[in-house]
């Protein structure tokens, strides 16, 4: 996007905010002349000077001081509102700008600073309608296209993921169809990151994923009969969490249990046992018979610590 040359006036009552109104996500709320005057010295001290800036620029500065700068609450609030306006309004969002509010989201920035974290997570459920496409195409070009250059935080895409899904997962509306496509790498230890990226969002206790998201959740599903060893693993762990948080989606899980309950891979076989004897000592309703019936079976199993550990449970 082509900068554009912006004359910064003095900060005012009636500049920046016009009639001390901003929009937020539940509408336009008006501040008090005197709410804005302790937001004014802080802003006109930043453009102290300033002729001319590009809009980038200025909205840089505006989203640096509300998350890297310490401000009270009443200063904090200001900057916020004004910033959502920005994004809401304008004809996009940079990168640049992308990144300085996405970083606050990365586990060693979020525990470094919480108040910046939850100043993100706000501005991010206020603009979701306008900065979701900006998102959406953040994650396409580096899980789609594979160009790592583009951001600083392509190597946490992740846990920024997981981070976003749980501040509003209609940030995430477009990047899904993205990690079905991940599901589907020729590569075994990319498949087995998206696995336990989506093992997370699925089995969280909240998570209406499984149930919005059919096509990504049969696409997980088919990672049960992954080639690679490790996915299968996931695959099964997953399946006790799940089984616990969503006991609804048991049906769906049964089939693909049956399946790996005589995978060749004895960790595997193990696994699926411990599955379905965790899930079952939370709560006996929770395993259904067909569940109940492959613990029988792995009773027969050849191998002696799969055969005890059956033996032992159908006691």
């Amino acid at each position: 996007m082509t900068a554009r040359p912006l004359s910064v006036p003095h900060y005012t009552e009636k500049s920046s905010v016009k009639t001390n109104k901003v929009k937020m996500a539940s509408g336009k709320v008006n501040k008090s002349s005197d709410e804005l005057k302790v937001c004014r010295p802080v802003i006109n001290s930043r453009f102290s000077g300033v002729t001319s800036l590009s809009l980038p620029s200025i909205n840089n500065v505006i989203v640096h001081q509300l998350f890297f700068t310490s401000h009270n609450q009443k200063v904090q609030m200001h900057m916020l509102d004004l910033m959502s306006s920005i994004i809401t309004e304008g004809d996009g969002v940079t990168q640049e700008l992308l990144d300085t509010i996405l970083i606050n989201l990365i586990p060693a920035h979020k525990n470094l600073n919480k108040q910046a974290y939850d100043l993100a997570k706000v501005l991010l459920k206020r603009t979701v309608q306008t900065i979701e496409t900006c998102i959406a195409n953040f994650f396409n070009q580096v899980l789609v296209l594979g160009k790592s250059s583009v951001s600083d935080l392509s190597e946490h895409v992740f846990d920024l993921i997981q981070e976003l899904f749980a501040t509003d997962p209609l940030l995430l509306l477009s990047v899904m169809p993205q990690l079905e496509f991940k599901l589907k790498s020729n590569d075994g230890e990319e498949r087995l990151a998206v696995v336990r990226l989506l093992a997370k969002l699925f089995g969280a206790r909240d998570s209406e994923l499984a149930n919005q998201n059919r096509p990504l959740w049969q696409c997980f599903l088919g990672r049960f009969n992954d080639i690679h060893v490790p996915v299968r693993l996931e695959c099964v762990k997953f399946a006790s969490h799940c089984l616990m948080n969503h006991p609804d989606l048991a049906k769906d899980l049964t089939d693909y249990l049956k399946v790996r309950s005589h995978d060749p891979e004895e960790a595997i076989r193990h696994d699926v046992i411990v599955t379905i004897i965790n899930a079952g000592k939370k709560d006996l309703n929770l395993v259904n018979d067909q569940l109940l019936g492959f613990v029988r079976e792995r009773t027969l199993d050849k191998r002696v610590g799969v055969s005890l550990l059956g033996q032992s449970r159908c006691m």
